[in-house]
């Protein structure tokens, strides 16, 4: 006999960037930061279902032990995860400090992204909710920091879903000093890519 499954709205498709630095940039792909994300991306398989979404997630190493850098991203429908594709987007950034808040902060977010909470609670039925990229990110003040990024195919929804994703993060136990969220536009950091490239 086997189990009922729940199909996610759509399929999401997970790739996996290993460790990439400025320097691995700046001399392996001639500060190109697109090249190298292409050359080194990993792909993975698609999550159609809960079942499988929380069997991966299980799966996966801790991304606070991951090395700086380390990305996995889930793509809907295997959209393109470039800033380029998203000329009308921006994303919402969520920095969890520990690996406590870390582990909370992944579950809300996947939750509420794949799950489509966001979708029908803030936007209306829509699907703008297209990319999600967690990383691995360590500092010398926070050496288990791991960033979350949701990225958006419309800006205007950002506020809602930046105040949708705090109070979900509230909900779940954290603390206002465990995490911190906001949002960035891809436009800013298209131009800081091309002057980087300009300069290599």
């Amino acid at each position: 006999m086997t189990e009922a499954t729940h199909a996610l709205k759509d399929p999401w498709f997970l790739s996996y960037i290993p460790q990439l630095t400025p320097d691995v940039v700046k001399y392996d792909f001639k500060g190109d930061w697109n090249n190298a994300k292409q050359a080194l991306q990993q792909p993975l398989d698609y999550v159609r279902t809960v079942e499988e979404l929380w069997s991966t997630i299980n799966s996966l190493p801790k991304l606070h032990q991951l090395g700086n850098g380390s990305t996995f991203i889930f793509a809907r429908n295997n959209v393109d995860a470039s800033y380029e594709a998203f000329p009308h987007g921006t994303r919402v950034l969520v920095d969890l400090y520990n690996a406590s808040a870390a582990e909370k902060g992944v579950y809300v977010v996947l939750s509420s992204v794949l799950g489509e909470g966001l979708a029908q609670d803030v936007c209306n039925g829509k699907t703008v909710c297209d990319v999600l990229r967690l990383s691995s990110r360590p500092n010398q003040e926070s050496p288990e920091l791991v960033r979350l990024e949701v990225w958006l195919s419309d800006q205007s929804y950002a506020k809602d879903v930046t105040l949708y994703v705090r109070k979900g993060l509230i909900e779940a136990g954290l603390s206002s000093t465990e995490f911190i969220i906001g949002e960035s536009s891809f436009e800013k950091d298209t131009k800081k890519h091309s002057v980087l490239g300009a300069k290599s």
